[in-house]
């Protein structure tokens, strides 16, 4: 009885040794179906021709493979790399085009197998013409800040203020902004962070396409937006009267941007603007002052302050009337007089006589004569060689009021400066 169990297990041992022979030497053929084998796509062929693909979804195909079964049981429908050929792809529209089998997995040869059938012959694709188009990235406000505090959108960057937008070309074309919301609803603090976009027509709607796509590294576009306290601080004039202008009898007025200027609004670190309470313009010396006119005086804010438009230095001009009782007559100066000259050298003035205007009551004005008046010609600082210098128009006479001289009360000398 054990014989017959033996001889039993060895007979269907050699049987099952038999059919492995014959499959796998006598016979090594093989099929095998393969489903859903994707179909990929280089898109970037059809974007060289100008073209694009209108969908997201790629191709799958059904394969029939026969071939040595050792290496059939490598493959599966996820290592057989099957390509479409897009070389005939020259215009939009709907293309049929047949796709071939580009390789196996690692260590199967791409001779090792012929195709027994494939399920569909053709695959379908939509191709558009593909075209593109540089827009303005334009920022959106909404929102306000609280009290005491300024949007200083001038101040404000961006990474791009241009992107660039790839898709179908009857749709890009039609896209001029990118637009960026940005709500500035309760913030105290610079904002600076990467924000979306959407793209827009002339008209401000929305252009919505799936196929549309930026730039790479586009997709966002960095912007800052400084947000910083503010503060109204009050314009003061710092004034010398004179030249027959008083505080009773004249009148300043500041302006910025063609405006009166009574105060301005700074923004800056919280601690400077607490200890700013002003914003001086001058030194405005009248005497200085020949006519009507429109002194130009820069004023620097102090560090770490500008405006609300971001200036740290503005241009404040100021309109001076002269009251109509004031006279102006010209007068020839010859009492010349060289001060604060190093010791050890020696001055001579080129020129001797100056004219010069004098500005005061009418009644003074006509007893004024030249002897009354002196030049007095600024040397600190002189060096040997000639050169001009800042003339200045004193009264001697004291009864009589301050003097200034033509287009303001220094006129440049020429004057050589020797040692001796």
């Amino acid at each position: 009885m054990k014989r017959k169990a033996f001889y039993a297990l060895l007979a269907a041992l050699i049987s099952i040794g038999l059919w492995i022979y014959v499959v796998t030497v006598v016979n090594p053929e093989w099929e095998e179906t393969f489903y859903d084998v994707t179909v990929q796509i280089d898109e970037t062929i059809l974007h060289d021709k100008g073209l694009m693909l209108l969908s997201d979804t790629k191709p799958t195909v059904t394969l029939r493979l026969s071939g040595n079964r050792t290496d059939m049981v490598k493959l599966n429908s996820g290592n057989i790399v099957v390509k479409a050929d897009l070389s005939k792809i020259n215009r939009p529209g709907n293309q049929q085009l047949s796709y071939y089998i580009d390789r196996y997995p690692e260590g199967v040869p791409n001779n090792a197998f012929e195709i027994v059938s494939q399920t569909p012959q053709q695959i379908m694709l939509p191709v558009a013409e593909r075209g593109f188009q540089e827009v303005k990235v334009e920022p959106i406000p909404s929102g306000k800040v609280p009290e005491g505090y300024e949007v200083l959108w001038e101040e404000a960057t961006l990474n791009y203020e241009k992107i660039t937008v790839y898709g179908p070309a009857d749709v890009v074309k039609n896209i001029v902004t990118a637009k960026v919301n940005v709500n500035v609803e309760g913030q105290t603090d610079t904002i600076s962070q990467k924000f979306g976009y959407i793209l827009c027509d002339k008209d401000g709607n929305p252009v919505e396409s799936k196929w549309i796509k930026p730039q790479e590294g586009q997709e966002q576009v960095e912007y800052t937006l400084p947000i910083k306290p503010k503060k109204t601080v009050s314009v003061e004039l710092d004034v010398e009267f004179g030249g027959g202008l008083t505080a009773g009898n004249s009148k300043l007025t500041p302006y910025l941007d063609d405006k009166v200027l009574e105060t301005i609004e700074v923004v800056g670190n919280e601690n400077l603007l607490n200890k700013l309470e002003s914003l001086k313009v001058g030194p405005i010396r009248l005497k200085e002052v020949p006519e009507d006119t429109e002194l130009v005086f820069p004023v620097t804010l102090p560090e770490g302050i500008t405006t609300i438009t971001g200036e740290s230095t503005i241009e404040v001009i100021v309109k001076i009337d002269i009251p109509n009782d004031l006279q102006t007559k010209k007068f020839t100066v010859r009492n010349i007089e060289c001060i604060n000259l190093s010791s050890g050298m020696k001055a001579t003035v080129a020129n001797r006589e100056l004219t010069v205007s004098v500005r005061g009551p009418a009644e003074k004005i006509e007893k004024l004569r030249s002897e009354d008046l002196k030049v007095h010609v600024e040397m600190t600082g002189a060096t040997v060689g000639t050169a001009y210098y800042k003339a200045i128009v004193v009264v001697i006479n004291p009864q009589f009021e301050s003097v200034v001289g033509e287009y303001g009360a220094a006129k440049n000398i020429e004057v050589t400066v020797t040692n001796g």
